[in-house]
Order: structure tokens, then C-alpha cells, then sequence
């Protein structure tokens, strides 16, 4: 087998991490503001049977020594939580020892299990697929062992949020609460945003977790083309892969696999997490408002928005791209008074709302009744060909609309501003990064601005602090001369140094502008599409600007679109497209944000 400089760094990348778990797993404890209730721990590992009679690779941490002198409740046993993930319950990815030990210092018997086919466990992976069933018999051997009291918590994120949910709407017995973060009950519209593969990370995951521990996807070459041979060429083929491109657009296989209609089966309190800066942000705001809704009479659903990625990388880091963030903690603190309330019968003093958040720029959590909170509304922000407030950027012959304003009154007159998207040369930001960890990998965007395939519209500088809360929409007209397309809107925050950093960021891919159809263009005539940012809390200061970019790539976050409309995956050809976006007049573009009070510019 020949031995590749991808194999040689993956290599050296495991075994960095196998250096790091070795120094630090039994050392280092995970950070928190609780005080522990017992000194030391001690685990157990079980093979626990499934219905079908395969056994479950599981760890057991029970709590030994309480920290007051008291006996241990060895007749009435201990509420137990449960996590069920597929990425190795010792291995160094998660560092699940040391959430392991936090649990049950704090007086839990904490149950960390590898899903089927994954790491110890037995069986074939089949992502998703068993999980409602498997967590029920999970849940169901928990509850009968004698160090537990027949209370059970399920917590996870990710794909052990979805577990989560999987144990949620199981409607076992024992279950009391559950904290589902960073994930969703339909992984299809997490992977697929508005149409779009999600390539790095979700394209990325699908390579790694294939088979029975993770596989060297830093081998695969995400321009590569057609992407249905992307895994068999780089010599890494992959299950999880071919699901994705053999099951798009939504089939059936998906449809099985959405726990989304069994909502209303879950009959326990719920807390929500997610982040800003995270890829499951939208699908956790709308979860919580449909279980809301549903519960509405229990009150007793809960969603916490901080100012995290998918990887916490702030609470490792301290900061967000190169601007630090204070005041945050710790998520595991936050999820253990909610757990503290339910499963022990705790008076604790959090949540003490529906919904809590975090406000980057204020460094402060707050707490609202909706989301978005009740008391913001919504400010139009409309591009312009040229006029006062002007960016001053890169000039009109580059392509980053020299000129262009982003301003809150209508232009009165029509105009247009165009640029050329070819898929060949791609805005290829997110190159090199890891798409889980966007606040950490986050990169200066100031020099995007000069590329001749993006336009940018700045505001004139704020005269005082701005706050953003709440939703964040794109309106765009435009035309494009091929029959699919992506267009991509980007909302920035542009410091007085030149710093230009990323608040969010949403996108749609042409063929899909209309909800449940696959559509081509006319090519040449202008549409009006809707893009989604998603929401955010993030306070501009006076003096910096607000960007609005429109693009056509973010890659390799989404995959390139190559401007034919032909069957997804399956294309080798691309081609360049010209996009002409449409100012003022009947088309007017803009960007719509909601806060508490409207933006002021200086004159």
C-alpha cells in the first residue's frame, strides 16, 4: 500500500491524541463552578443486551466517598444519566472518562455506551437507524440495577443528542428529562441547508465514522468531481457516504430515521442547548418552539442559546476568531442544575425562563419568555449601488462594488451590480478548517472583499452600539445566466482596524428556492429569494460598520454548486456563471435584523 502525506498526518494525529489521553484522562477534571458531593469515582464496564440479543459496549461511573461524610445510598440508589455516542466511550475525541467522573461526582451514576457497530459494541453501524429501540433497552437495564432509584436522565449532543431525542420520544418508564444539544431530530435538514450539502463538516463526518472506529478522511479531496466517487477514490469507501448521495433529495430512508412526528410522544422536561456559531442552530430553535407549544400547559420546555460552536471551542479558547469572549462558563454546569431539578428535586436557580442567551459584545446571559424575545423588532437594512455611507473598498472593476452602501432607506432608483461565479476558482474560506469549529478556525474576512466574485455593501459607521437579537434574513433579487446557482449572504461586523469578522451566515441553492419543488432557472430572469441567517445576540459597537456579502461559495462549509441543473453528485463539468443582483426600485435587496432598537449612523 502506498503511503500518502494525508496517511502520514493522520497518523501523527492519532497518535498526539493518544499521547494526550494517556497524559491527561485520569488527570484533568472538567472545569466547573459546582462543588463536587463525592472525591473520587469508580468505573465499570458491561456489555448490556439489546431485544435482538446484541450487547452494548457501556460504562458505569458510580461515586464513591461522599465529600461530607455521609454514607453512601446504596438502598435507595442514585439517578442515573445516560449517553449514548458513536465515537469511542474511552476514546480520546470526547474524553468521556473525564465527563464520566464529573457526573458522578456530582452524584450520578453516569452510563456512557458505544452505540451498535461502533468501538466495543457489536453489531453493524447503521447511523441512526436502531437508536429508539437501543436507547429503550438501555433505559430499561438501567432502571432495574441496584445502584440506581428508577430515575433516569438522557443527555447528549450531536449525534448523542439525537440518541437523546431517540430516548425521548421511546416513552420508557423511568425516563424523567432529557438535554438534548447541538442537534436535531432530522439530520437530513441539518445536513442538507436549503438544498446544500453541508460538506465540511457533514460530508466530512460521513467519511469519518465509517465502519467500526474513525476513518482517514483527511484523504478525500472535496473538489474532487463527480462527488458520488469522492470516498471510492481517495480509497476510503464509505457507508455513510453513499447514504448521503443515494437518499437526496428527502426519501423514505430519511423519513424513517426523523423522530420529528414523534414529538408528541415526549412526556418529560426538556433543555435545549445550542450556539451561535453552531451547525444545529435553527433546528434547536424550531424543536423548541413546536415542544413549547405542546407542552405548553406543563411549561417545562426549555432552550439555552450560548455563544458556542459545535466543538465549545470558547470554553477551551476564551475567544471567538481573535476577539475574546468573557462571562460564558460552563455548559456542564448549566446542564447540571437543570438535571439537579429534575432528577434529584434540587431548588436550583436555573433555568429560571423559557429561554436563556447569551449576548456576544455585552458578555452576558439573559433570559426571554420566546425567542425571539418579545420586546425586539425588526430593522431593514437596504443595499445600494453607490451613495452616501459608501464602503470605499476595493474598486467597481474588482467586483466588490466600490461604492455600495448598505443603508436603512430604500434607494429610490433601480440599479444592478453583477459579479462572475466560477465554480473551477471558488471563495474557498473554509478550506483547512474544521466546519464543526467555526469560532475557533474563524478567518479575518476583510480580504474577501477585494475577489471579483463577491460584492459587499457596507453601512457608514455606527454612531452607537448596535444590538442584534433575534432573527436575521436576506432578501435578494437576482438573476443568474445558468439554471442552478447558490447564493450566499453573509452578515460581518467590520472593526475600525480593517478586522472583519463573521456574525452569520446563511445560504440557498437555486433550484430549491421554492420549499418541496426542484425548480431550474430561466436564466436571466431576475427571482426574489429569501436566505435565512438563522438568529444570533451580538452587539456592534459605535464605530465599526455592518457588511452584507453576497456570493455565490463558502467552500468547502457547502459544496460547490457548478451551475448546471442535472442530478445532484453526478456532475463533472462546471461551468461559470454571471450573477446580477438587483438594487432600490421594485427590487429592493436587503437585509433585515431584529433588536431592541434601530441602528444609528453617524452622517
Amino acid at each position: 500500500m502506498k503511503v500518502s502525506s494525508q496517511d502520514l498526518r493522520w497518523w501523527r494525529d492519532r497518535a498526539k491524541d493518544e499521547a494526550m489521553s494517556a497524559a491527561l484522562m485520569r488527570r484533568v477534571e472538567a472545569p466547573s463552578d459546582i462543588s463536587p458531593r463525592f472525591s473520587s469515582v469508580r468505573r465499570t464496564e458491561v456489555m448490556v443486551p439489546m431485544r435482538d440479543g446484541v450487547r452494548l459496549a457501556t460504562d458505569v461511573y458510580l461515586p464513591r466517598d461522599p465529600v461530607d461524610g455521609s454514607p453512601l445510598p446504596l438502598r435507595t440508589g442514585l439517578p442515573a444519566i445516560i449517553v449514548r455516542q458513536p465515537y469511542g466511550k474511552r476514546a480520546p475525541f470526547l474524553w468521556m472518562p473525564i465527563q464520566g467522573r464529573y457526573w458522578a461526582r456530582r452524584g450520578y451514576a453516569c452510563v456512557v455506551q458505544d452505540v451498535r457497530g461502533r468501538w466495543g459494541s457489536e453489531g453493524d453501524y447503521d447511523p441512526f437507524v436502531t437508536e429508539v429501540d437501543d436507547g429503550y433497552d438501555t433505559m430499561d437495564w438501567v432502571a432495574q440495577q441496584p445502584w440506581c432509584n428508577g430515575s433516569v436522565g438522557a443527555m447528549g449532543e450531536s449525534y448523542f443528542g439525537y440518541t437523546t431525542w431517540a430516548m425521548a420520544v421511546a416513552e420508557h418508564p423511568a425516563l424523567r428529562c432529557a438535554v438534548p444539544g447541538d442537534t436535531t431530530t432530522d439530520m437530513y435538514t441539518s445536513a442538507f441547508r436549503d438544498g446544500a450539502l453541508c460538506y465540511n463538516p457533514f460530508g466530512v463526518w460521513a467519511l469519518w465514522v465509517n465502519g467500526k472506529r474513525f476513518c482517514n478522511y483527511y484523504r478525500a479531496d472535496s473538489y474532487h468531481l463527480p462527488l458520488e466517487g469522492l470516498d471510492d477514490d481517495a480509497g476510503i469507501p464509505s457507508r455513510p457516504w453513499k447514504m448521503l448521495l443515494s437518499h437526496f433529495p428527502k426519501d423514505e430512508y430519511w423519513g424513517r430515521l426523523d423522530l420529528t412526528p414523534r414529538l408528541g410522544d415526549v412526556t418529560v422536561p426538556v433543555m435545549q442547548w445550542s450556539g451561535w456559531y453552531d451547525n444545529f442552530l435553527s433546528e434547536t430553535i424550531k424543536h423548541w418552539r413546536d415542544m413549547s407549544t405542546r407542552r405548553a400547559a406543563e411549561g417545562d420546555q426549555y432552550m439555552v442559546l450560548g455563544a458556542t460552536d459545535h466543538m465549545l471551542t470558547l470554553e477551551l479558547k476564551g475567544r471567538i476568531g481573535r476577539e475574546p469572549v468573557a462571562g460564558h462558563g460552563h455548559w456542564n454546569d448549566r446542564i447540571c442544575r437543570f438535571l439537579d431539578r429534575h432528577l434529584r428535586g434540587a431548588e436550583t436557580e436555573f433555568p429560571s425562563a423559557p429561554v436563556t442567551y447569551f449576548t456576544l459584545g455585552r458578555e452576558e446571559w439573559r433570559t426571554a419568555t420566546a425567542w425571539p424575545p418579545p420586546h425586539v423588532r425588526a430593522f431593514p437594512l437596504f443595499a445600494a449601488a453607490s451613495g452616501a455611507g459608501s464602503s470605499g473598498g476595493a474598486s467597481a472593476a474588482s467586483g466588490a462594488a466600490s461604492g455600495a452602501s448598505l443603508l436603512p432607506a430604500p434607494p429610490p432608483e433601480a440599479a444592478t451590480r453583477a459579479y462572475t461565479y466560477d465554480p473551477e476558482h471558488p471563495l474557498d474560506a473554509w478550506v483547512g478548517t474544521d466546519g464543526w469549529a467555526p469560532a475557533r478556525d474563524m478567518r479575518d474576512r476583510a480580504p474577501y472583499a477585494g475577489r471579483a466574485d463577491l460584492l459587499a455593501f457596507d453601512s457608514p459607521p455606527l454612531a452607537a452600539d448596535f444590538e442584534i437579537t433575534g432573527e436575521l434574513a436576506v432578501t435578494l433579487f437576482a438573476a443568474s445566466s445558468a439554471e442552478d446557482t447558490d447564493f450566499i449572504a453573509t452578515l460581518d461586523d467590520v472593526f475600525p482596524d480593517g478586522y472583519v469578522h463573521l456574525v452569520q451566515q446563511g445560504i440557498v441553492r437555486a433550484r430549491y428556492r421554492n420549499a418541496g419543488r426542484d425548480e431550474p432557472l430561466e436564466p436571466g430572469a431576475t427571482v426574489e429569494y429569501t436566505i435565512d441567517l438563522w438568529s444570533t445576540s451580538y452587539v456592534i459597537k459605535a464605530g465599526h460598520k455592518l457588511r452584507l456579502e453576497i456570493s455565490s461559495s463558502e467552500f468547502d462549509r457547502y459544496d460547490r454548486n457548478l451551475n448546471v441543473y442535472e442530478p445532484w453528485g453526478t456532475g463533472c463539468h462546471p461551468r461559470t456563471a454571471l450573477q446580477t443582483v438587483h438594487l432600490g426600485g421594485d427590487t429592493p435587496t436587503r437585509l433585515t435584523l431584529s433588536g431592541p432598537a434601530e441602528p444609528r449612523f453617524r452622517p
